[in-house]
């Protein structure tokens, strides 16, 4: 019998030992790292919204805080057991940005808090703070493992990055008894969040301090530490309740404002993340995109002060978001900092039902926040969570509101569920609501565009329309009927980056087809189809690299009787195309439904701007002398009313045109056009008084497009 060398039998007994160790490894590990799975989104998000809920209902405040490591190789449940009694953890853990793999002997850093009723608590937290001050405990957690940072190099500066990283912060401890109570205004430590991002992230909501355990331009753990008094909780409470008075089922949100205009500012496509930015094609804006984005809105904010911010979707980028609350709160912060109202509707950024929903009750714990979380009643009768309807009416001039409505575009289309919504509130607006005072301004807002916003043959446009790529949408090409019969002046989308421009879509007048079968009942009604164009730097831009990101406005004069658009350019912050979107004549109806009157149509016929013949362009009429004297009288600065010859009138194929559009040039048509006054008062109900008004955007010396370069 043949006998084997010895040799080979001890090189043969290694390899199986170290398969057998390599198989061991390997199975521990795949356990430990399953024990140890972080928290999904959604529980974030959830984990963020109760202990909320319990520092404003309950009025619990933050009574000690501490950091706590465990090693990997434990469970969680041994894990835990260590923690000491009366403290609760706080996920996820602070060194979940590290993008290496922790060994299995390696740290991970909870925050652990404790918690008491306002008027239980002897001993609570009165300050937090990075730097060592008089009277103040330093709170620090000591990593002992090897990792080691990308490039290979072990980091010793006392910063994130593998587990040498020291997380050290300093609290300052108080006490309170009969004889120091804590006084109703004293502001004291409510809650800690935990974020993740870069140096631009900030948490501007109000009463709440932003802590970076790095000075590191990579994504850091930062704390954000709400102080609140006791008055300070009252009031949020009673906004909160004001906030769910506001909304019906039926009817949506009731807002109102005393001034005489009413301004929305729209955003879209901001594509935020937990860095700071996304380079482009080019190797561009590799470490400002976010900021220059963040300070772009900053300066819009300063300048327009809406009374209303709409974001229509694309908000942030999933792939580049390790935490979906940081960088919702890193994306809204110039929003926070204004004090101005928002509402945010859904765009392709988040697919997943449950993460969705999450989101959206996160939104709506924000302050300034519209959005709610619909019933479940509603959920299953209108496709998407984020439809809204608002109805800002102005108490100084009676018979006048806006409707303001936003649909979701889930799965890129709209669907027969928010049309019938809109119907719904059509006929509520018109015969249950309180004031029987039916919107005479309706603006709508959603993020993925319906088929009429990719006209064919000749239409009226103005602005850049650069993608013209079929779109993905199953929205029926009759919803754009119906939305007109709803009476909407005009939509506005995001989605396409590269395009800016709006689109008169107009409905021929013809004999027996209006837009209820069989009817005459329409003199040839017309819609603007509006796109913001990207707004965010670390967005994609797959035409033009360099492409200026905009954002639009709508402003609605209650006083003139018109809806007015125009946008603004990042590069130059600097407003521009101006355009009439709606206009109600001196001698026509108020309200929406009264156009479809016989007179009304008569009416129309010989006032609508938008119609009639080649011979009969749209030119807009003079503004009248009394017009003239409430412009130069208003109190928020006089604008010069000029006449200018800036509106072009120039028709062609669009399929000859269709490489020359972005460049069409202005004719000489001469076509009276009425300026714009662009200093705005702002409404009270919505927000806080302004600054002075020196300090506020006076538009002076603008030209508005009534009518539009058809192509």
């Amino acid at each position: 019998m043949m006998k084997i060398n010895r040799h080979y039998t001890k090189l043969l007994s290694s390899i199986l030992l170290s398969l057998f160790i390599i198989f061991a490894y390997s199975t521990i590990h795949n356990r430990i790292v399953q024990s140890h799975t972080l928290p999904t989104q959604s529980e974030l998000l959830h984990q963020h919204i109760d202990l909320q809920r319990i520092t404003l209902s309950d009025n619990y405040i933050v009574t000690d805080l501490q950091l706590f490591k465990c090693r990997r190789y434990q469970t969680q449940v041994n894990c835990d057991k260590d923690i000491p009694p009366g403290f609760v953890k706080l996920t996820p853990p602070l060194n979940r940005h590290i993008e290496e793999e922790k060994w299995i002997y390696d740290f991970d850093y909870y925050l652990i808090v404790k918690m008491s009723k306002f008027e239980e608590t002897t001993r609570y937290i009165a300050d937090i703070s990075l730097e060592a001050r008089p009277g103040y405990e330093v709170v620090e957690s000591k990593g002992m493992g090897k990792a080691k940072t990308k490039g290979g190099k072990k980091n010793n500066d006392n910063d994130d990055g593998g587990s040498n990283e020291i997380y050290r912060f300093y609290k300052k401890m108080a006490i309170t008894n009969t004889e120091n109570p804590i006084k109703q205004d004293q502001p004291v430590v409510r809650a800690v969040d935990i974020l993740f991002g870069s140096n631009d992230l900030v948490d501007s909501r109000q009463f709440h301090q932003t802590l970076h355990l790095s000075k590191k331009e990579r994504i850091h753990p930062i704390l954000s530490v709400a102080k609140l008094s006791n008055a300070d909780v009252i009031d949020l409470i009673k906004e909160q309740k004001e906030k769910e008075e506001a909304q019906s089922d039926s009817a949506g949100q009731q807002l109102y404002t005393d001034q005489t205009k009413f301004k929305i500012m729209q955003l879209s496509d901001l594509h935020f993340g937990q860095d700071l930015g996304k380079c482009n094609s080019l190797g561009e804006d590799c470490k400002s995109s976010d900021l220059k984005t963040l300070k772009f809105v900053e300066a819009s904010l300063k300048q327009e002060q809406p009374d209303i911010v709409v974001i229509t979707g694309d908000l942030f980028d999933p792939k580049r978001s390790l935490d979906y609350k940081s960088v919702i709160l890193k994306s809204l912060q110039p929003i926070f900092a204004a004090k101005v109202k928002f509402v945010y509707t859904f765009g392709d950024e988040i697919v997943d039902a449950e993460e969705k929903e999450s989101i959206l009750e996160f939104f709506a714990s924000l302050p300034g926040c519209l959005n709610t979380v619909p019933k479940d009643d509603v959920k299953r009768t209108v496709s998407g969570l984020t439809n809204y309807d608002f109805k800002i009416t102005n108490e100084q001039e009676y018979g006048q509101s806006v409707e303001l409505t936003v649909l979701d575009s889930q799965n890129k289309q709209i669907d027969n569920t928010q049309i019938n919504y809109l119907y719904r509130l059509k006929n509520y607006h018109h015969e249950e609501s309180s004031d029987g005072v039916p919107p005479a301004y309706k603006l709508m807002f959603f993020h993925y565009p319906i088929p009429q916003f990719r006209p064919v043959g000749v239409f009226k446009i103005i602005g850049t329309y650069n993608e013209k790529h079929p779109l993905e949408t199953n929205t029926n090409t009759k919803f754009h009927d119906d939305i007109l019969n709803c009476g909407y002046h005009v939509v506005s989308v995001g989605h396409e980056h590269e395009n800016d421009a709006c689109i008169l879509s107009e409905v021929p007048k013809k004999s027996g087809q209006g837009l209820v079968a069989g009817e005459d009942n329409d003199p040839g009604k017309s819609i603007w189809l509006c796109y913001n164009a990207i707004t965010g730097d670390s967005g994609t831009t797959m035409l033009d690299e360099r492409y200026v990101r905009k954002l639009r406005l709508f402003e609605v004069d209650f006083k003139a009787k018109r809806v007015l658009s125009w946008k603004r350019k990042e590069d130059d912050k600097s407003p521009f195309d101006y355009q009439l979107i709606y206009e109600i004549k001196d001698d026509e109806p108020l309200f929406v439904d009264d156009q479809n009157t016989p007179e009304a149509e008569q009416k129309s016929e010989n006032t609508d701007n938008t119609e009639g013949s080649k011979d009969a362009e749209e030119i807009p009429k003079n503004v009248d002398d009394k017009s003239q004297n409430e412009a130069n009288n208003d109190n928020a600065g006089q604008v010069s009313d000029q006449v200018s010859d800036q509106v072009s009138d120039q028709v062609s194929d669009q399929g000859e045109q269709e490489n020359e559009e972005k460049n069409v040039e202005e004719t000489n048509d001469q076509n009276n056009a009425i300026a714009a006054d662009g200093a705005t008062k702002k409404n009270k109900q919505i927000k806080p008084k302004k600054q002075n008004v020196d300090d506020r955007n006076i538009v002076k010396d603008i030209t508005l497009f009534t009518g539009a370069k058809k192509i």
